[in-house]
């Protein structure tokens, strides 16, 4: 278990790169000016993040409430406030920034590229809590919409086209890694 206060220091911090980041844009976050808005030594940020990049993308990253991660919601409702928080923080003042600026960066940089995996990844952890196993396959069919209209259109989704992803989602088969889908219309080479 984490102290609280460490805790409160992460989300204060993270709170004041989001604000610097909707406010300067993502070329004015650096450790610096991050230490200098939150009143934090540069020493401790580098303990919690190993670079500049990876600050910014946890920055930049959606808080899911808890009633969604404890199961409190029925399965619609629970897909519905997934999305719906998804898009929220994607769609967040310098979001959209940074995380393009991420995917760009992790194009070279290992570790990077490794927490983007693992972002995923808990992203599919969370979804995988109410709806059993998936593989990538599945979870960019769930997820890739929100991403296309969040970052790519730059814009959050509407009450009706959440309801008709999530009856979408709700109406797709899921196979946890195995697919009867027609073998032409995926690419070759996926799992």
């Amino acid at each position: 278990m984490t102290d609280p206060r460490t805790d409160r220091t992460r989300q204060h911090v993270l709170s004041c790169t989001a604000r610097l980041l909707a406010r300067e844009g993502a070329d004015s976050v650096t450790f610096s000016r991050v230490s200098q808005e939150s009143r934090v030594a540069r020493s401790t940020l580098y303990r919690h993040w190993r670079s500049r990049d990876d600050l910014l993308c946890t920055a930049s990253l959606p808080g899911f409430s808890p009633e969604l991660l404890n199961g409190q919601l029925g399965m619609r409702r629970f897909l519905l406030n997934y999305l719906l928080q998804t898009g929220a923080g994607l769609t967040a003042p310098g979001a959209q920034a940074a995380f393009v600026n991420a995917l760009h960066t992790a194009q070279t940089n290992d570790v990077l590229r490794q927490n983007l995996r693992l972002v995923a990844e808990s992203f599919r952890r969370i979804l995988e809590s109410r709806l059993g196993p998936m593989d990538s396959w599945d979870h960019a069919r769930i997820i890739g919409p929100v991403f296309f209209q969040s970052v790519v259109m730059g814009e959050q989704a509407d009450g009706p086209t959440l309801d008709r992803w999530v009856r979408d989602i709700l109406a797709m088969p899921r196979h946890g890694g195995v697919h009867d889908e027609d073998p032409d219309l995926r690419p070759t080479g996926t799992e």
